[in-house]
């Protein structure tokens, strides 16, 4: 083999570790802070309490002395937390209170959450933020005028969706990294709209996942190493022949 020849294979060589390190890199991640907001409610009247673990949002007049306002809630995981490589984690919980109130109800409001740490084994940080919208309907709590499946006088109706900020990657030592927001589960199940009785309280956990998987070798190191493949296999067969 040829010094050109030579050189070209320990090039390819050197692609090949880098984009796959001989020593894998540790598989996994630690969050180190999640927050949350609630933004834009309709109307703008609903009482927000943006600060700590429990962010909360409160519209109404009870209908009691003794009652309460309804009102949605999400409380942040405790950090720090590890994950490892195709570990579903839970980001926080929302909970959903409805009680009887008077005045103008929620219509729709907007829910944030970021969570951000570092890659294990180096210093690579990561960030996700995620938006969910969420529409509310304020039942009559009236018989005959409750929504289909209601199991009291009457039951709240709660829609999320998410509406951007899915996933998010980085690549670290060659291997990607991916965050993905899999929305809130109830009972291990997805869930997008629910019923809350009156007097009553829903929770759902928002869920992500982590996934690590090998970058793609770029297609020009593979093209080069089926050419020095090639012209090495061609000086052999003339050898051979001769």
């Amino acid at each position: 083999m040829t010094k050109l020849a030579l050189g070209g294979v320990m090039f390819a060589v050197a692609v090949v570790a880098t984009a796959y390190p001989a020593k894998a890199a540790v598989m996994g991640a630690t969050v180190t802070n999640i927050t949350a907001s609630w933004l834009n409610p309709d109307p703008s009247n609903v009482y927000i309490d943006n600060e700590g673990r429990t962010v909360s949002a409160r519209w109404g007049i009870p209908a009691s002395w003794w009652g309460s306002r309804s009102g949605y809630d999400f409380r942040a995981r405790t950090t720090p937390s590890d994950l490892e490589a195709g570990d579903s984690f839970r980001i926080g919980s929302f909970k959903h209170l409805n009680y009887p109130i008077y005045g103008t109800p929620l219509s729709s409001i907007s829910l944030s959450v970021t969570f951000e740490g570092l890659i294990k084994g180096s210093d690579t940080p990561f960030k996700v933020t995620s938006l969910f919208d969420f529409e509310h309907t304020e039942t009559p709590n009236v018989w005959g005028r409750c929504p289909t499946g209601s199991r009291s006088t009457c039951d709240d109706i709660v829609t999320a969706t998410l509406n951007e900020g899915a996933s998010e990657s980085v690549v670290v030592d060659g291997m990607k990294y991916l965050f993905t927001i899999a929305g809130f589960q109830v009972n291990g199940e997805q869930f997008e709209n629910w019923l809350t009785k009156e007097h009553r309280s829903n929770k759902a956990n928002l869920v992500a996942s982590l996934e690590v998987h090998p970058v793609p070798l770029p297609a020009a190191a593979w093209f080069l190493l089926t050419a020095l493949g090639g012209l090495f296999g061609m000086r052999w067969l003339k050898r051979s022949a001769a």
